[in-house]
């Protein structure tokens, strides 16, 4: 007497449906071997996928009942073991039972096969330049790709600039008469566009070595990548040299609106009194956007550790350190603009730590219309929206020249 499937195995301990996964593709119950069929419990359907004879006899009958058109194949996947399974393997049991592959012309990547013959043969398009580049970038790249003494990055800006007048390459003068599909115009436009795309990926390169080495920056160059596209807008790129010098976390900035910062934070390890004592003189790095060494004197060491009521490093310290730089520290009074010839502002701010109110250094830096506040206890620049009304919060120390 034949034995038949037990019907699928409902894993939440219902009562179990009937077994429609028969041979002959009908809808009656299934004869397995076991209690259950591979389409009716999860466990065996495992073991079979997990077994190569086990996994071909499922392919068999799954492409038997589609060439039978049987309603039993997709109930299978409907009903079945088999819903268990993700997606790229119901679509690969699919497949092997010889089921066309349905992709949304969006997704797929078919429709782009001609594209893609064609980038082949004649090279992947130059870009048009960027219609929101400024006056003072196309300055720069004209600069850049001229020849001087000194100036080692001229052919790759110029290769940049003239590849790119030259698209789509209609009117290339051929060396050779012969126009056959390997020597002809497609040949000289695909290795010109080569070119630019190589030019391209080099100059990305390095920029963010210049970025990596550490101030001063290029800061025309990186405005100008970052227009281009070269460069990401808001990048960020560790200083090679941050972990050699005062064991700090250095960066370099690249923000949304192109303006590249110096910014140095404090390690996560220190102590946040150690941090406290260790503002003023990270302030003033990131306000010169460069490491000062000269503030590094055994002279100053003890001014550092002095906290009178509260209020860390007071005024006539930092000054003296400032003196010694050419700069000199004097009191913000006004506070309806930036001040005349400003290079950044030093502030105090107060945080809370353990419930009680600690003074730190920080810096402002102005660029045009833009203020950044540089934090060292913060992970990055800030965008200020309100300069005036973020100055006379705190008392505010303004770093201008003699």
């Amino acid at each position: 007497m034949p034995k038949y499937c037990a019907g699928l195995e409902d894993p939440a301990g219902g009562a179990a449906r009937p077994c429609l996964f028969a041979q002959d593709g009908r809808g009656g119950p299934a004869q397995p071997t076991g209690t259950r069929c591979v389409l009716c419990c999860v466990d065996t359907l495992q073991r079979a996928l997990s077994s190569r004879v086990g996994k071909g006899n499922l392919q068999r009958l799954l492409k038997h009942w589609r060439r039978i058109k049987s309603p039993v194949y997709q109930a299978a996947f409907d009903l079945g073991s088999l819903c268990a399974l993700s997606t790229n393997e119901q679509c690969l049991l699919r497949t092997r039972a010889g089921e066309e592959s349905k992709f949304e012309l969006r997704t797929s990547w078919l429709h782009k096969k001609k594209q893609r013959l064609k980038h082949f043969v004649m090279g992947r398009p130059i870009p048009a330049a960027s219609p929101g580049i400024s006056e003072g970038s196309q300055k720069y790249l004209k600069a850049a790709a001229r020849w001087r003494q000194g100036n080692r990055d001229f052919r790759l800006h110029w290769t940049y600039v003239h590849y790119r007048k030259k698209e789509p390459f209609t009117n290339v003068k051929m060396k050779r008469k012969c126009r056959t599909h390997w020597r002809g115009k497609h040949t000289v436009a695909r290795a010109l566009r080569r070119e630019w795309w190589k030019a391209r990926r080099t100059l990305k390169a390095k920029y963010l070595a210049s970025m990596a080495a550490g101030p001063p920056f290029r800061k025309s160059g990186l405005k100008w990548a970052m227009e281009e596209g070269i460069l990401q807008a808001g990048i960020q790129v560790p200083l090679s040299s941050g972990a050699a010098h005062l064991c700090q976390p250095r960066w370099c900035f690249l923000t949304l609106a192109g303006d590249t910062l110096y910014f140095e934070s404090f390690d996560d390890r220190k102590r946040f009194k150690t941090k406290q004592l260790q503002s003023a003189k990270v302030s003033i790095n990131n306000a010169f956007g460069r490491v000062e060494y000269s503030i590094e004197q055994e002279e100053y060491v003890h001014e550092w550790d002095s906290i009178r009521n509260g209020v860390i490093f007071s005024p006539l310290c930092v000054g003296n350190m400032l003196e010694r730089l050419g700069f000199k520290l004097q009191l913000l009074r006004e506070y309806s603009a930036w001040p005349t010839g400003a290079i950044s502002l030093l502030q105090i701010r107060s945080t809370t730590e353990n419930s009680r109110f600690y003074d730190y250094w920080t810096a402002l830096k102005s660029f045009e219309d833009r203020v950044y506040l540089l934090d060292a206890f913060r992970r990055g620049p800030a965008l200020i929206g309100n300069m005036q009304h973020t100055v006379q919060i705190y008392t505010t120390y303004a770093v201008v020249p003699f």
